[in-house]
């Protein structure tokens, strides 16, 4: 949220999850309001609202008793609260996200019983809807969105790169670099 700083959620300490959040704003961390329930292990995105307004979301990741998550919440900056959306279809953990096509995509992670991830979902205003897999398993894995296109590079134990984009006939397609 640039415009408003950099904010962190979640995330572990003295080996716990925690739901404490803060951002960084003129130079100095400030706590904002908690996230509700503890998080580590998340991905996060920034969303417009409904109103055009940026809205930093998170996605998944893992609770204190080392369980997945589906759980998806939303922080307005403007408001300094937290919102619950529509969870994800699938527990993951370690998964990464990011804005394509004007369309918030969650893509890759863990699941305990299942192991690295190829699933993706997309978000729509009746819930997620699955994606074409990732070619290749992303667990941990890093990803960015350059050119309207989501990279999706590495992970544990892999080199690859993977790309998502939009074609022109409103199609989602992933390649391998």
């Amino acid at each position: 949220l640039a415009e408003y700083g950099l904010v962190v959620a979640g995330g572990q300490r003295g080996g716990r999850f925690i739901t404490e959040c803060s951002m960084l704003t003129g130079g100095r961390w400030r706590p904002i309001a908690p996230l509700s329930g503890p998080r580590g292990g998340a991905c996060s995105a920034i969303v417009e609202d409904e109103d055009g307004q940026p809205e930093m979301w998170v996605m998944g990741g893992i609770d204190d008793g080392r369980n997945a998550l589906a759980t998806v919440e939303a922080y307005n900056p403007r408001t300094n609260t937290w919102r619950s959306c529509l969870p994800l279809s699938q527990r993951r953990q370690g998964a990464v996200a990011g804005v394509v096509g004007g369309r918030l995509v969650v893509a890759g992670g863990f699941a305990r019983g299942v192991g690295a991830l190829t699933s993706v979902e997309v978000y729509t205003p009746t819930g997620w809807t699955p994606l074409p897999p990732l070619p290749h398993a992303a667990n941990a894995a890093t990803a960015c969105v350059l050119n309207g296109r989501l990279y999706v590079m590495g992970g544990m134990g892999s080199k690859k790169l993977q790309v998502l984009e939009l074609t022109e006939e409103d199609r989602f397609v992933w390649t391998v670099k």
